[in-house]
């Protein structure tokens, strides 16, 4: 029998209220004119490249971002036509209003995680634009449940995934060692939740 024991949220809309995309990237996508953005970025990387760069964050976009990366996001996203169905996925904040109920972190902590021992582990990144609300909601929502709630912020845009892989592997990490349920899952978690807090 497979048991959730852990979940790890990077930059992800924990709660509807939470949302903070910039007019020129989610909402214009979500639009007729975003729809043929999309169109022409499943061919164009030109247009491509304008969509994901504002998804890195400054210093890794400067210094770090290179062509070969961008190709091969860009690659894996166009499968199966992805890129044209950007726009109809950016519907996903007003999906997610409609269903603000059901789709709340806290609710379904406070409902079902807490009471199966399932401990979460909140990451936000410094400059991400799209969702940095989110991090700051959770700590006021769900900061009494630590420590089997526990939030990080690290360096790094939307994207931190990229940017700070080889931390996230090590946080996953962490997760799998025995005793992870009282233990940080990161060295620096506990004093990034009090510097935080």
């Amino acid at each position: 029998t497979t048991r959730i024991e852990h979940v790890l949220l990077i930059n992800g809309g924990l709660f509807a209220d939470g949302h903070s995309h910039p007019f020129m990237t989610t909402p214009l996508l979500n639009t007729p004119f975003g729809a043929m953005g999309a169109a022409m970025a499943q061919h164009s990387n030109i247009v491509f490249d304008s969509m994901l760069k504002p998804l890195y964050g400054k210093d890794y976009r400067r210094s770090k971002l290179t062509t070969v990366e961008l190709r091969e996001t860009e690659k894996a996203i166009r499968r199966h036509k992805g890129a044209r169905f950007l726009s109809q996925a950016a519907g996903f904040v007003d999906e997610h209003k409609h269903n603000s109920a059901r789709w709340n972190l806290q609710h379904i902590y406070e409902d079902y995680m807490m009471h199966h021992g399932i401990t979460v582990h909140i990451v936000g990144s410094t400059e991400d634009p799209f969702e940095y609300k989110q991090f700051d909601l959770a700590k006021k929502r769900l900061g009494s449940y630590y420590p089997n709630v526990k939030m990080e912020r690290i360096p790094g845009g939307h994207l931190a995934t990229a940017e700070q892989a080889e931390t996230l592997a090590k946080m996953i990490e962490a997760l799998t060692r025995e005793g992870t349920t009282t233990a940080d899952f990161s060295k620096s978690a506990a004093s990034s939740w009090a510097n935080s807090s």
